[in-house]
């Protein structure tokens, strides 16, 4: 099903100044060319949402290997979030961010790129998307709105490498994004410290959120719906939790005093504020990381997110609730069905008790083992590294082997 939206004066002319914009825009990146590359790398999470997910990560090994190396952070002012005092931040939304694309050897994204960049010869475009093993469809196969088509265009046209954690989802590169370059199964960047011994960031998040070290945590995470990002309304049926029977059923069966860590996700973050008030349920969507809310987690939930295959590196238990099944399959589209998904599957409340207090952890992890060798996973714990070590060798003018 795909959707187009509905043309009315108001939207037309709208459109018409962003049309004129972006030709500006795009006069502003041939233009700027006069400049001289530098050493310097541009990146950006979620279009400057936040400051954390691969970007990130790649961004805090490359200060560890070049701590002269000038990076510039892309962020959309509307959010509220810190950098570390050695990233120089920049308006998402302003001039100086085409400046600084166009003038810098190395820019990385983990989302869609503006379609009035356009680069230049000697500079390295990686894409280290931000999804993952995920059950939503992403790229051309998401069957939502005409418009996204073109913009997935550009990343398959300026992408120098696209980066993999796994075959299956080198093999949705292929297929979603009609892409044909190269694709280096290097890891997932965010992932990395999912992978190494994680103790000590449990008692860092519980410290930073005034919860006591021997509370429990369970982390949900649900995805937005494609409706959302076009229409000002959350319709909340669709994440219909009765978290006080959440709560009494994770106690039942792993025992413990716990905690419910709420985080929406970052294109409906502005309009969720507020939206549970629930005892012992705490909205976590402003933290600045989400793999360490993962990494602190005893267990966790979501809906059609990828950051249950995250979660699940953890090896702790995961649980999908999900509503709206079949309106999501048939609106989004789906890449695996609930039943080949190692994960306990609920639409409703009544359902998820009955999952959580008959989790078996053994068998859990036998099929999540499974899974894993069937979508070939390749978590490294150091894929941050190895990406930052490729940055570096560009700009110092280095010929890069992706292998």
């Amino acid at each position: 099903m795909i959707y187009r939206k509905k043309y009315t004066l108001k939207r037309i002319a709208i459109g018409g100044i962003r049309r004129i914009v972006w030709y500006f825009y795009t006069i502003l990146s041939y233009i700027f060319r006069i400049f001289p590359l530098q050493d310097k790398v541009v990146a950006s999470t979620m279009n400057g949402r936040k400051f954390d997910d691969n970007s990130k990560y790649v961004y805090y090994e490359l200060h560890r290997i070049s701590s002269t190396l000038k990076l510039v952070w892309l962020k959309d002012m509307r959010y509220d979030y810190n950098v570390p005092s050695w990233v120089s931040t920049v308006s998402y939304r302003g001039l100086r961010k085409i400046y600084e694309i166009s003038t810098a050897k190395v820019w990385y994204s983990t989302h869609r790129v503006p379609s009035y960049v356009r680069k230049r010869k000697g500079q390295l475009y990686i894409e280290t998307w931000h999804g993952g093993i995920g059950t939503k469809q992403v790229g051309y196969c998401k069957t939502q709105f005409s418009e996204s088509v073109s913009k997935m265009k550009k990343i398959t046209k300026l992408a120098d490498v696209f980066t993999s954690g796994s075959d299956f989802f080198s093999q949705i590169y292929r297929r979603s994004f009609f892409y044909d370059g190269i694709i280096w199964k290097c890891g997932t960047p965010r992932n990395d410290i999912l992978i190494i011994d994680h103790k000590d960031i449990g008692k860092e998040v519980r410290t930073h959120l005034g919860l006591p070290l021997s509370c429990k945590l369970f982390l949900y995470a649900p995805t937005f719906r494609d409706r959302f990002q076009y229409k000002g309304e959350v319709d909340m049926h669709y994440y219909d939790v009765d978290y006080e029977r959440l709560l009494l059923s994770l106690q039942r069966r792993f025992g413990g005093e716990w905690i419910i860590l709420l985080r929406w996700h970052p294109c409906i973050r502005l309009r969720m504020e507020g939206k549970v008030k629930v005892d012992k349920v705490i909205d976590v969507t402003g933290y600045p990381d989400m793999q360490q809310l993962l990494a602190a987690s005893d267990a966790m939930m979501s809906d059609y997110s990828s950051s249950i295959m995250d979660g699940a590196l953890c090896r702790i238990p995961c649980f999908i609730f999900a509503t709206d099944y079949e309106e999501y399959r048939r609106d989004r589209g789906l890449h695996f069905e609930m039943d080949e998904l190692p994960f306990p599957y609920a639409s409703n409340n009544d359902e998820l008790e009955q999952n959580i207090l008959a989790f078996d952890k053994d068998n859990y992890l036998k099929k999540w083992d499974a899974f894993s060798v069937k979508v070939g996973l390749n978590e490294t714990g150091h894929a941050s590294h190895d990406i930052a070590e490729k940055i570096v060798a560009h700009i110092n003018g280095e010929k890069i082997e992706w292998k």
